[in-house]
């Protein structure tokens, strides 16, 4: 049994197999953003069976790590407005420059520097744009940064 409150609650990015919804805006992982947008509308409504109208989880995510997601931002975030729920944080992961053939050592070398924390700043400055004026009582949070998302 969990005895303390767990930080935050995100229904995830990643899916198995295709997904039957809206042709349009299936940039992030295969997902349209109305789709996605009410799985967070039903874990929300989750959060509140459990845990009531107190103290409960941070509701977090949806994990964008697209460079062609301002649309399917501004559609994930107005679907849920519509459904008068709105995240604590909007997740964003940031891979910056990676590509699978990586020679030894270059991501040890690369990530620790001065530009590739600039670029998690300037993709960050980015998403910070479109919530000031979507939502702007979400926090951003960088949920997972590297130098490349695929194996070496």
């Amino acid at each position: 049994m969990m005895t303390e409150l767990p930080r935050g609650v995100c229904a995830g990015n990643e899916i198995q197999g295709p997904v039957e919804d809206e042709p349009a805006g299936k940039i992030h992982h295969g997902l349209a953003a109305p789709f996605h947008a009410r799985q967070f509308v039903a874990l929300e409504q989750m959060i509140r069976d459990i845990w009531g109208q107190g103290k409960r989880p941070k509701l977090v995510g949806p994990d964008m790590n697209n460079e062609r997601a301002e649309n399917w931002t501004k559609n994930f975030v107005e679907t849920m407005q519509s459904a008068g729920v709105t995240l604590d944080a909007f997740t964003i992961h940031s891979y910056d420059g990676g590509k699978p053939e990586h020679e030894a050592g270059v991501l040890a070398r690369e990530m620790p520097t001065l530009e590739y924390l600039d670029k998690l700043i300037t993709n960050g400055k980015r998403y910070a744009g479109w919530l000031a004026s979507l939502a702007p009582e979400t926090e951003l949070w960088i949920g997972e940064c590297a130098r490349s998302s695929s194996p070496l």
